[in-house]
């Protein structure tokens, strides 16, 4: 029991009886607790707390604050923290909140402000430059070698302005909305809309990976069926699946990260040398598949969901939207020189993954699709581990600890027997995949609800209100055609 000095002590000067009485019980009682209590119990104020620390802590300054967000994790964990777990995991770069929910556990790190510029643009730059360029030439065959490249643009800059949309949200609605809490602002349906498009969007982001792990897969067993090929990944993934401690996959993390970089690197160097060897292939300036290829950029750029996580790690959060601008802009010129580059060396030849160009059965075409399986296989198991924090806090499991565990892991297997036989069933069409997950989700996550969260929240003047009807007027645009392009094209 913890009094001030001042009712404890007596005072000089008269005194009722009563409070003398009253000053001597609770003396009597406070001596009587400590003697209770063992030697070896700390105080209360030293007992540490899995989340804050010391209790004492609570104390100084920020302390009620991330008291606060520990309070709240277990009743509005959100899907931000889930949906930035996959760029969460880059190692040794500090970040904002993980909260892992298993087994009826909650561990939850804080690190808020902690990431210099320098840090922050490092992790933009894994936020966009992903396996996204491996695709970039079939797209500009797909849109032309002139609407190629002005989709790009004009998507990245839509999607850039949503991005802001949602920083700027942010800051005004308050540190503790997160990216679907914000959606609250357009009614009761805008969080579990938003969760439901994020959810789904995971779970496209998963067959996309299984197409293309069977398509490398084919440099290296070209006798193989598509099916097969991918069905042979299935064992390798099942163990990954079933790990939960997030810390085990920051190794595979970084594998991904550099298998990507180094194809990358590769993949201008050997399309430069084609184009100086072969020259220019005949190409087209403007082709049909425009709307689809605007679903695809979709894809490339949705990173609305996980701009709120960057900016809350940023120390300036001032120099986010600055930082958010030049990375984008260098990712996007990137991609850009590199599309055409191999759109105008290989002409019509271009393949869907830029990998399928190396020459056959020679090692780097056998090497460089190997690697970008493995990246694939370190990457899927974390769109899964969101997709499995989604659904398992809401199943009522066994309460005995060992069956919960492979109740568990028997789900998850399931998770990922389904979600390949979706993708089988679906085939090995990339272009349509990308379209559609592009339309049906990234279009609607990035430009959409960023734009319409804008106009309930912001208020904005009558300027940024047109560029914000404009923004969700393309958004919708994107979403129809280039999902019924998508399912009418699909073979």
């Amino acid at each position: 029991m913890f009094l001030p000095e001042s009712v404890l002590s007596p005072t000089h000067g008269s005194e009722d009886d009563c409070i003398k009485d009253l000053r001597r019980s609770l003396l009597q009682e406070i001596k009587a607790s400590e003697v209770r209590r063992c030697a070896s119990e700390p105080s209360l104020s030293e007992v540490l707390h899995p989340e804050i620390g010391r209790w004492s802590d609570v104390a100084q300054p920020g302390g009620f604050r991330r008291h606060h967000i520990c309070q709240k994790a277990g009743a509005t964990v959100g899907m931000y923290a889930r949906v930035a777990l996959k760029q969460m995991l880059l190692p040794q770069f500090a970040f904002p909140e993980i909260i892992q929910k298993d087994q009826g556990n909650t561990t939850m790190q804080t690190k808020v402000g902690a990431a210099s510029n320098v840090t922050v643009a490092i992790l933009l730059t894994k936020l966009f430059l992903g396996s996204a360029f491996l695709f970039m030439p079939k797209g500009f065959q797909s849109a032309g070698l002139i609407g190629g490249p002005a989709v790009l643009v004009f998507m990245y800059l839509l999607e850039l302005y949503g991005m802001k949309c949602v920083i700027r949200c942010h800051k005004i609605a308050g540190e503790s909305q997160r990216f679907e809490e914000l959606a609250g602002a357009l009614g009761p349906w805008g969080p579990p809309l938003t969760k439901g498009l994020v959810a789904l969007s995971q779970f496209g982001f998963a067959c996309i990976w299984f197409v293309y792990n069977a398509q490398n897969l084919q440099m290296l067993l070209p006798w193989m069926s598509d099916s097969q090929r991918m069905w042979l990944t299935f064992p390798v993934l099942v163990p990954l699946v079933l790990i939960r401690r997030l810390e085990y996959l920051t190794p595979t993390n970084l594998v991904s990260i550099v298998v990507i970089l180094v194809t990358s690197i590769y993949l201008f160097g050997f399309g430069s040398q084609r184009l100086f060897l072969e020259g220019a292939q005949p190409v087209r300036t403007i082709n049909t598949g425009i709307p689809m290829w605007m679903g695809s950029c979709a894809y490339v750029y949705e990173n609305a969901n996980y701009v709120i996580p960057v900016y809350e790690t940023a120390q300036d959060k001032e120099m986010v939207p600055a930082l958010l601008t030049l990375v984008s802009f260098v990712i996007t010129v990137i991609f850009t020189l590199f599309g055409l580059l191999f759109y105008m060396a290989f002409g019509d030849e271009v393949a869907s993954l830029a990998t399928l160009n190396l020459p056959p059965h020679s090692w780097t075409g056998s090497t460089f699709p190997l690697l970008f399986v493995i990246a694939g296989l370190a990457t899927i198991p974390l769109d899964f581990i969101i997709i499995f924090q989604m659904y398992e806090p809401q199943i009522a499991w066994s309460k005995s600890s060992l069956i919960r565990t492979w109740q568990k892991n028997a789900s998850r297997v399931g998770v990922l027997f389904m979600t390949m036989l979706i993708t089988d069933c679906g085939g090995q069409n990339l272009q349509n995949w990308l379209g559609l997950i592009g339309g049906i989700c990234c279009a609607t996550l990035a430009l959409m609800l960023p734009a319409a969260m804008d106009i309930a929240i912001c208020k904005p003047s009558r300027l940024w209100l047109m560029i914000d009807i404009v923004t969700f007027v393309v958004g919708t645009f994107v979403m129809i055609a280039s999902t019924e392009q998508a399912l009418t094209s699909w073979k």
